[in-house]
């Protein structure tokens, strides 16, 4: 008994359907799978540095670490006087997500938002790093960083150029940490470390 011509055709059909979507099934959870995977390592980067251990953020293009401390507050009696050496950081690491006050100013500068500090204090001294991503190396949660994370990789004995930025403004304006001189597009293109400091 064959097949009447009527269910011929969306039988063939559902079978056509069939055949796009269970690989398209197959594979999805498989990508998900693997997603999942990318998606358990947080968006921070460690380095260890003679103060401690530095907590900063990776971005698609670059690790950073903001606002590290160069020196300690020149403060009430240490105004104007000579910097003093950092000391460690408490706790052994330093969150270096953000960037820190810069130096007390009035900022009169074309496209503030950009050219500008947001935010100043006379305890200014601070730098900002920025590494090429290809550097970070995917490590399991530690002390320093529960989830998984990323490492600055030191152990490649890969030898790299260092750009450091100071600003001008004629001891009136600017800082490091300004929107302008965000570091992580030149350190990835150039295959760099860029660095920028208030004074």
């Amino acid at each position: 008994m064959g097949l009447d011509k009527k269910y011929i055709i969306p039988l063939v059909s559902t079978l056509c359907v069939i055949a796009i979507v269970l690989p398209i099934v197959l594979v999805v959870p498989q990508q998900a799978s693997d997603q999942g995977v990318e998606d358990a390592f947080v968006d921070k980067i460690e380095a260890s540095v003679n103060q401690g251990v530095l907590v900063g953020q990776l971005t698609p293009e670059a690790g950073m670490f903001l606002g590290i401390p160069f020196s300690q507050p020149p403060v009430a009696d240490w105004r104007w006087r000579n910097p003093r050496d950092p000391v460690n950081f408490p706790g052994g690491q330093w969150d270096a997500t953000y960037t820190r006050p810069a130096c007390p100013q009035i900022c009169d500068q074309p496209a503030s938002e950009y050219s500008c500090p947001h935010e100043t204090n006379e305890d200014c001294l601070y730098l900002n790093v920025w590494v090429p991503r290809r550097l970070a190396t995917k490590v399991s949660g530690n002390s320093v960083i529960e989830d998984n994370h990323y490492m600055l990789d030191t152990q490649s004995g890969q030898s790299l150029a260092v750009m450091v930025w100071f600003y001008g403004g004629n001891f009136l304006n600017g800082a490091g940490s300004c929107v302008l001189y965000d570091g992580r597009f030149m350190s990835n293109l150039g295959d760099v470390i860029i660095v920028t400091t208030n004074y």
